[in-house]
């Protein structure tokens, strides 16, 4: 099986979607099973994240596994046959993602841990071969290397019992992994390839839509080429689209430098064309642009609607698209664009159609859309780019499109975007065509190069045989994970109260075919176990705690930066302080000629180039000098001397002297410094991505909302892999609730019966309390072989030695079984909310009581009589509300009152309306007795004339608090307003008069 993943961010939260691709056979009844099974797609829960750094990411397909490993082992068919963690990961070998730099890291982060999980089971599994002796001798020989390493004995016994057993489990871990890879290393070269096997892919549609971009940057760049003077192209560039503010300035004859910064500041050619023509006819927000006006005009032409690209969004291939159906019905658009304009009261363009409609008549801009269309008609795989680009003629061709061009032979498309362009060819008006799409797809394929290095001869693609490509099947696009990342946004949005968890189990029933697997395989067992873990999760707190989590971690990610940018402050300091000291020497014979009696050290140089590198001296230092050698850095040194000139040095040396203290703690060569990078400049406080990326240590195993915490994903190989609970005593920060791993919410609107607690010590680290029972009465896991042959993780009860596989219902019933006395006793003692499967059942059972009793209103029961029922028979038709109508309001004269907002259209709909009544019936509807304005624009209207009225009164002033009042009997106020302002008097009269306008 194969994985991918992608994640986007919304109101303020990280969010991944992820889904496996598997052979899986089909429920088809006509489907012949002699063909064997078919790859599918299917969904995993689309789950929040507390970020997205490629260690968060990989802790979190860690967490899924380790989920559907312990679903599916607990439930019916993993019963029969249990799957261990080595043979889920083993299957894993392919991962689609974009081509984005963290994504590759996650790959190299899966491989990793895929290797180890390998090397840890064979290991282990050699180790179980082994006879008592041999494998008390493998941990004897692994405790005094241990001990070793530490430095002896003597250091071995300071330490304190939680840093010993950390200790022994790492070294214990990379022993293990060392006996594994010995194990495999042994075997044939098939089968170590079969075993490693993991291919990446990246996504075709990232790779289309960078490439495209290239070749519209080669495309702009061509206008200014020496071929584009040579041709005389100048007076053909695309014309420039300016916004509202930028064409005022160039519309200024007496501005000068404003004018160029304007052409700076603005885009032109096909690609800015496009996107205005999405701002018009399809902007992202339904209240801007022309949106039904466009589509239904075009459906009156054409008998058709059309629904242009969304250009506005970052759609795939939609420029192209765009570019293609602009082009298509070029002329119906500048029509519709002349209507638009008409049918305004002032009879002009805004800015954005002014641009689009002059656009769509300049030769260079169509030009650049013919181009687009041509591209997004046509390429779909790297080769086809080569041959376009040495042969445009295959695709202006004066005969019918040619399928030569198409990838499959086919037909285009959109063929009649070859007549178009052929029309405004031979009209003159693609002058410079053909070198324009040479530029083009020669920018294209040198970017296609660039996305497809895992197609590079020599590499995994090449060298895997057919069955290792199907085993590595995979989608070329990553769209379904964009697509679920969407389709849950848009879903949150239509209900914001649904939960992400009601979103998931709605879209994955859906994907993943459930019915069909459903009705193939059920039983009433499995109804059962599904039924029961259903139960579990609607009665458990996902959203409670992984909204606390989520905020503990954000918390503390926050702690973590300031005190990285503190520690960065200091050493900063640190070093500007060693550099104001420095003695300088700008002569470059003064480190041409180094006597044996003056040997700077390397430390001395780097500081010497280091003081030269502050911004404020305007030195050009080359970066990189740190790690070079004496002679090295002594040459650059000397380089940069010989740059300066007189003046400079001189100015420099004037710098040197102003410093404080200088002279006083000048630090002569040779002097002992403080350990520092000097390759940096000095005085630059920034916070880069590569700074915060060498601060942030690794978070382990990373993603915090999964179900279950996974083990270390560090590429430290003495990690622990048994993720057992003394990592988690031992390292509070890596604490996660079970079920928020599981659950995972976008909205921010705490449902009435949960209680977020605050953030605290106590309520955001729940989980060291949440196995306590479990570490209390179990010795720490180990690996057995059950009765079939398989090998899982298994406790040993402290009390009876009795060995229980290590879940944690299965430890709870023996518990209840067992020793429910000594169970319940210890928890009263500890102050633990007992486990045991009937105290759970019990505090459910009085929960749903306390609940139903809630839902009980008695308020209301003496205040109400109950009246008997009837039946009740009504007709529903439009003629029987029609005559209704007429017979309760126009024949009887029953029009009331219309209650509207007070824009003045509404007041003439009203006389329309009073006019047409009349005629209808001879009546008079009076308009000014029956409309009432709406109360709501009525206080609005008022608030907005009190609080935008200038007056003169004075603001209160805490230093005289009585200033701000109006002398008693004192009307002077009234009388001696100066002008601009209003008196108290006309301030009353103006809130009374707006009072009256909305009221009338």
């Amino acid at each position: 099986m194969t994985g991918a993943s992608d994640g986007t961010t919304t109101k303020g939260v990280n969010i991944e979607a992820s889904n496996l691709t598997i052979p899986t056979p089909s429920y088809d009844p006509q489907y012949d099973p002699s063909g064997g099974p078919q790859h599918s797609v299917r969904a995993l829960p689309t789950e929040v994240a507390t970020g997205h750094t490629s260690e968060e990411q990989g802790g979190g397909w860690v967490g899924r596994g380790t989920d559907i490993l312990e679903t599916y082992n607990e439930s019916p068919l993993g019963r029969d046959a249990p799957l261990t963690e080595s043979e889920l990961w083993g299957k894993f070998k392919g991962f689609l993602s974009d081509h984005a730099n963290d994504q590759k890291k996650l790959f190299s982060i899966l491989e990793d841990w895929k290797r180890r999980v390998d090397r840890d089971a064979r290991g282990r599994a050699y180790l179980d071969s082994l006879p008592p002796m041999e494998v008390f001798d493998f941990f004897v020989r692994n405790a005094q290397r241990c001990m070793a390493d530490i430095g002896g004995a003597d250091k071995w016994d300071l330490l304190s019992d939680s840093d010993k057993q950390r200790l022994q489990a790492e070294s214990t871990a990379t022993a293990i992994q060392e006996l594994g890879e010995e194990h495999f290393n042994a075997l044939s070269e098939v089968e170590k390839r079969w075993g490693d096997l993991f291919i990446w892919g990246g996504c075709d549609m990232h790779k289309a839509m960078n490439s495209e971009k290239w070749g519209a940057t080669f495309m702009e760049a061509w206008w200014t080429s020496v071929m584009a003077q040579k041709m005389g192209a100048e007076a053909d560039t695309p014309m420039w689209l300016f916004n509202k503010a930028n064409a005022a300035a160039v519309a200024d004859e007496t501005a000068s430098s404003s004018k160029e910064l304007a052409k700076q500041s603005t885009k032109r050619g096909g690609v800015k064309t496009t996107d205005l023509a999405g701002g018009i006819f399809h902007h992202k927000y339904h209240k801007k642009g022309q949106q039904d006006n466009f589509r239904w005009y075009f459906a009156a032409i054409l008998g058709y609607m059309i629904q242009f690209p969304d250009t506005s969004n970052t759609h795939f291939g939609s420029h192209g698209m765009a570019a293609t159906e602009l082009l298509t019905h070029l002329s119906i658009y500048l029509e519709f664009l002349e209507i638009v304009r008409r049918v305004k009261d002032a009879g002009t363009f805004n800015n954005m159609e002014k641009n689009l409609y002059s656009a769509l008549q300049d030769c260079g801009t169509l030009s650049e859309l013919v181009v687009l269309a041509l591209y997004s008609q046509t390429v779909t795989i790297p080769y086809l780019l080569y041959r376009i680009a040495d042969s445009p003629e295959i695709l202006l061709g004066n005969d019918a499109p040619s399928t030569s061009a198409i990838l499959d032979g086919g037909q285009w498309e959109r063929p009649e975007i070859c007549y178009t362009i052929h029309r405004l060819d031979q009209a003159g008006e693609l002058p410079h065509l053909h070198p324009l799409i040479t530029a083009f797809f020669a920018g294209a394929v040198h970017r296609w190069g660039h996305f497809t290095t895992e197609f590079a001869p020599g590499g995994r693609v090449d060298l895997a045989t057919p069955a290792e490509l199907d085993a590595a099947h995979m989608r070329p696009t990553n769209d379904v994970c964009e697509g679920t990342l969407g389709s849950t946004i848009r879903a949150k949005a239509r209900s914001p109260a649904k939960t992400l968890r009601m979103i998931n189990a709605s879209a994955v029933h859906k994907q993943n075919n459930t019915e069909a697997f459903k009705a193939a395989h059920t039983t009433e067992e499995i109804e059962k176990f599904v039924r029961r873990k259903a139960r579990e999760e609607d009665t458990g707190h996902a959203l409670q705690e992984v909204r606390a989590e989520h905020a503990w971690v954000q918390k503390e990610k926050s702690e973590r930066k300031e005190a990285s940018r503190k520690a960065r402050k200091a050493k900063r300091t640190a070093r500007d302080n060693i550099l104001e000291q420095l003695e300088i020497h700008l002569e470059p014979a003064f480190w041409d000629n180094l006597t044996a009696s003056r040997q700077p050290t390397v430390k001395d140089i780097s500081l010497q180039l280091s003081w030269l590198r502050v911004p404020s001296r305007g030195v050009k230092v080359p970066v990189g000098l740190s790690k070079g050698r004496r002679a090295d850095l002594v040459q650059a040194l000397v380089e940069v001397l010989r740059g300066l000139d007189e003046d400079k040095v001189t100015l420099l040396y004037a710098q040197n002297v102003a410093e404080p203290a200088n002279n006083a703690l000048a630090v002569p060569l040779g002097t002992p410094l403080v350990n520092i990078n000097l390759d940096d400049p000095p005085i630059i406080i920034g916070d880069s991505a590569d700074e915060r990326e060498q601060s942030e240590p690794v978070r382990v195993p990373g993603q915090s909302n999964k179900r279950h915490r996974g083990p270390s994903i560090s590429s430290d190989p003495r990690s622990t892999l048994s993720g057992d609970e003394d990592d988690i005593e031992e390292d509070p920060k890596t604490r996660r609730t079970k079920k928020s791993k599981r659950r995972a919410v976008i909205d921010e609107d705490v449902e009435r019966d949960v209680v977020v607690p605050a953030i605290n010590e106590d309520a955001a680290r729940p989980k060291a309390l949440k196995t306590a029972d479990i570490l209390q009465f179990f010795k720490d896991t180990f690996s057995k072989r059950t009765a079939k042959g398989t090998t899982c993780a298994h406790r040993t009860c402290k009390i009876c030695r009795a060995d229980l596989v290590d879940q944690h219902t299965t430890l709870w019933r023996h518990c209840e079984a067992k020793h429910k006395a000594i169970y319940r006793k210890w928890a009263k003692a500890a102050d633990f909310t007992s486990k045991l499967p009937g105290d759970i059942a019990k505090v459910k059972k009085m929960a749903s009581a306390i609940q139903a009793d809630r839902l009980q209103q008695k308020t209301l029961d003496h205040d109400l009589k109950e009246l008997p029922e009837r039946e009740r028979v009504q007709a529903y038709s439009h003629r029987v509300f029609r005559e209704a109508a007429i017979e309760w309001f126009i024949a009887t004269d029953q029009i009331g009152h219309v209650t509207t907002d007070n824009a003045s259209n509404n007041r003439t709909m009203l006389y329309a309306f009073a006019n047409h009544y009349k005629t209808k019936t001879g009546k008079t509807w009076n308009v000014k007795l029956r409309h009432v304005g709406c109360i709501a624009h009525i206080i609005n209207l008022a608030t907005q004339a009190l609080i935008t009225t200038y007056s003169k009164s004075p603001h209160f002033d805490p230093a005289n608090p009585t200033s701000h009042e109006p002398e008693v009997n004192t009307n002077d106020s009234d009388v001696d307003a100066p002008d601009g302002l209003l008196s108290a008097g006309e301030h009353t009269q103006q809130w009374e008069n707006s009072w009256e306008r909305g009221t009338t």
